[in-house]
């Protein structure tokens, strides 16, 4: 049986022998608890980590290669690249791999406190060139290329993928956040929208927000400003094989406004009612502005007249000529003046 060095005492069960020095302690002996393994260490067989403060056993005891301080082989650790040691000042473990290397292998993300090592690199933004760790960049799933989390876009609303900022738009009729290989291209002022928020001419097929497109009143089919137009009469809007021409007036008008279906008449020119000179009021003064831009109107009489929401339309007599007058509201300018027919004097004469 061994005696205790220290105390003289036979060793017993109580007893225990140092793993560093390998000598019989008995339970009166002062100790330690290394805090790397848990074990019964003499005190002259212990050391204070610099880094950890913890009390841990020599036989695991590192000294830093590279600035020669003393600490646990927790704290020191070998480089994953070049098996030299080092301590947390000259050397950390990659955020990405769980590996220990020394400062000279390692990057810090712009973005947060986080160390990479060379191998797994920091990703280079492609937008703002901030070179950030793993975890704060993304790949855009329009373009490849990384983004740090700064410059991301957002969700696309239709395909769920990250997308970097040069690859999203928001559509201005929903507020998506989308991609940019998801919109349209509206082919009258140029915004991009997205494809449920775009309408496309049943005519020409193009792509237009809602501000150029319209829906025609008769087919409900969405028509551009170059395949429509908007009905003087009614101020509807109708597509062009919808329109129809007055053959009295000259104008184009919406089937809606055609007097009668077999006829080229609109509906103005079939309700014409005499204007009353004593009580013509606005409508009076509008026409008398428009002889004094218009004198050939300026010898006719016995005026009839139809109010569109767009236009005026007048009717004048003489002896030699009748003349229809189509004139537009805002401008206060004639649209048309016709000649009408002896067939259709004669018509207005006994209707």
């Amino acid at each position: 049986m061994g005696v205790c060095e220290v105390h003289g005492i036979p060793f017993d069960k109580d007893g225990w022998i140092c793993p560093v020095c390998g000598k019989d302690r008995c339970k009166e002996c002062e100790y330690v608890n290394c805090v790397i393994d848990g074990r019964k260490k003499d005190y002259e067989c212990s050391f204070k980590c610099e880094f950890c403060n913890g009390i841990a056993g020599l036989d695991h005891k590192e000294q830093c290669a590279i600035c020669g301080a003393i600490g646990c082989n927790i704290c020191i650790g070998v480089c994953n690249i070049d098996d030299i040691s080092a301590c947390p000042d000259c050397g950390s473990i990659c955020s990405q791999c769980g590996k220990r290397y020394t400062n000279k292998y390692l990057e810090k993300c712009d973005l947060c406190p986080a160390l990479m090592c060379s191998i797994c690199r920091l990703r280079e933004c492609n937008l703002c060139g901030k070179k950030v760790c793993h975890q704060h960049s993304f790949k855009c799933t329009r373009c490849g290329k990384y983004t740090c989390k700064d410059c991301l876009g957002g969700l696309n609303a239709i395909g769920e993928g990250k997308i970097c900022r040069d690859c999203t738009y928001i559509c201005p009729g929903c507020d998506s956040i989308l991609a940019k290989d998801f919109s349209l291209e509206c082919t009258t002022c140029g915004l991009q929208i997205c494809k449920k928020c775009a309408r496309l001419c049943a005519v020409c097929g193009k792509s237009f927000c809602r501000e150029h497109i319209d829906k025609c009143s008769i087919c409900n089919e969405y028509t551009c400003k170059t395949h429509c137009d908007i009905c003087p009469a009614c101020g509807g809007y109708s597509c062009n094989k919808h329109f129809f021409r007055c053959e009295l007036c000259g104008v184009g008008y919406c089937e809606k406004c055609r007097a009668h279906k077999e006829e080229n008449l609109c509906n103005l020119c079939d309700h014409l009612n005499p204007l009353n000179p004593l009580k013509a009021g606005v409508v009076g003064d509008f026409l008398d502005k428009l002889k004094e831009k218009e004198p050939i109107l300026q010898k006719l009489s016995g005026w009839e007249y139809a109010i569109g929401r767009e236009v005026y339309v007048f009717y004048g007599k003489s002896i030699i000529n009748n003349y229809i007058v189509v004139a537009d509201k805002k401008t206060g300018s004639a649209l048309t003046i016709n000649k009408v027919g002896i067939i259709d004097k004669i018509r207005r004469i006994f209707s």
